[in-house]
């Protein structure tokens, strides 16, 4: 329960400090246009804000509705794998580095597979199928509906 609403606290934090931040790019819209360069970084900061309230909030009421109070509370070692951890952030490293060599498509759908069974997914049709219509969300709603160019390149060739 403690780290949970200690994350909740960062990650609103976070957003209060992504908020502060995107209010001062700069921008060569006119005050009239919507979609300025700090509008998705404000949607951003604001839901960062608000998921990370609600997660604090929620935590401290199921807390206080089982009757515990904070003194009465033993401190609880949550026990956290490292190594867990560190296969994580090397997968994110290699991500980072095989995406501009075959793109994104191909890189997300390997990474996505290889994190749902780190975690422990074992249905090798559950892991496909979640991989690549995550995968075709994402790239659908960068590329088609943002118009966000995304790395293309498929082993080696554009």
């Amino acid at each position: 329960m403690k780290s949970d609403v200690t994350i909740g606290i960062l990650v609103s934090f976070l957003g209060i400090m992504v908020l502060f931040f995107s209010q001062r790019i700069i921008s060569g819209i006119t005050k009239f246009d919507v979609l300025t360069p700090h509008f998705f970084p404000t949607i951003i900061a604001i839901c960062l804000i608000v998921f990370g309230l609600g997660l604090s909030i929620s935590n401290i009421i199921n807390y206080y509705k089982k009757n515990q109070s904070i003194s009465n509370i033993k401190k609880e070692k949550e026990r956290v794998d490292y190594f867990q951890v560190l296969k994580v952030i090397l997968l994110t490293i290699v991500y980072i580095f095989f995406i501009e060599l075959f793109g994104f498509i191909l890189t997300t759908i390997i990474v996505l597979g290889l994190l749902m069974y780190l975690f422990g997914e074992r249905k090798l049709i559950d892991i496909v199928i979640v991989s690549i219509v995550t995968t075709s969300l994402f790239y659908y709603f960068f590329v088609r509906l943002f118009n966000i160019a995304l790395p293309t390149k498929i082993f080696l060739y554009r």
